[in-house]
């Protein structure tokens, strides 16, 4: 995602604003600062899910052992697996630095350790980052994940972000912890699927403001639009909650894979195209 282009249109809204066109939302520098860090967080988080995801299907658990399935995750990272189908650890290792199917340059380890078959009820599985980067982002923290499943129907899981943290250059940082819910449906085949979320998030801006964000129609991911590059949701609606400020709106728009969202305070909005 290029934040600098985002930072640009939030510029772009508050310059329409002072020219006089009530239909674009006014952000503040803290406002936006806020949005920014958010979907920032979002991104970061959104590319570690797909790694994790990537190395729970990394596996054939009928014959005992692990395979390499032809994730574009791994196309440039160095694998290390020990365990068998009930238990293991895939170790991810993207070396000084390797491209990624966004474009993002990976530089260090990412660990994924699981208890039992992800597809089944009660196993949990962690991703452990170990001096990762995204870019110029330093990301810290870990991530678990809980099969709650009821049935076959399809797969949920409770996922939490625990102490995340993202770090730049300049040594300013934002933090991140999330409580939500990923339901994982399958197309005609187990490469294709749609990813649910639900939930709520909360951290810290690079500028010191605590905020919190409430997932408020669930947010669908598809892994089509991955294989095109496209990390963000399709559809779904959240908004971002600040003390006495005006609440932030993001709507990811009706299904299309593109990098197009809308974004609105109070009664005004914008589209954002990154």
């Amino acid at each position: 995602m290029n934040w600098s282009k985002l930072f640009f249109a939030l510029t772009f809204i508050v310059l329409a604003a002072c020219n006089g066109d009530k239909n674009e939302a006014v952000f503040e520098e803290e406002e936006a600062a806020i949005f920014q860090s958010e979907e920032e967080a979002w991104q970061a988080f959104a590319v570690i899910e797909a790694i994790s995801h990537a190395a729970m299907r990394y596996s054939d658990a009928d014959a005992g052992a692990r395979i390499a399935e032809q994730s574009p995750e791994f196309n440039c990272a160095t694998l290390n697996f020990v365990g068998n189908a009930k238990s293991g650890e895939l170790t991810i290792d993207y070396g000084d630095g390797c491209k990624g199917p966004d474009g993002k340059t990976r530089r260090g380890i990412v660990i994924v350790e699981y208890d039992g078959n992800w597809a089944q009820q009660n196993t949990e599985v962690y991703t452990v980052l170990k001096d990762f980067y995204l870019d110029d982002m330093r990301i810290q923290g870990s991530r678990r994940l809980t099969n709650v499943s009821l049935d076959s129907k399809s797969l949920v899981f409770t996922e939490e972000i625990i102490n995340g943290t993202i770090t730049w250059p300049d040594h300013s940082y934002l933090t991140r912890s999330s409580d939500m819910v990923h339901t994982l449906e399958f197309g005609n085949n187990d490469s294709s699927f749609e990813l649910l979320i639900e939930g709520s998030a909360s951290g810290r801006s690079r500028l010191g403001v605590n905020y919190k964000t409430e997932i408020m129609e669930p947010l669908r991911v598809k892994s089509i639009c991955r294989l095109n590059n496209i990390y963000l949701p399709v559809s779904g609606t959240k908004s971002i909650f600040v003390a006495e400020k005006p609440t932030i709106s993001v709507n990811y728009g009706a299904g299309q894979c593109d990098n197009k969202f809308d974004v609105s305070l109070d009664e005004a909005s914008k589209e954002v195209a990154l």
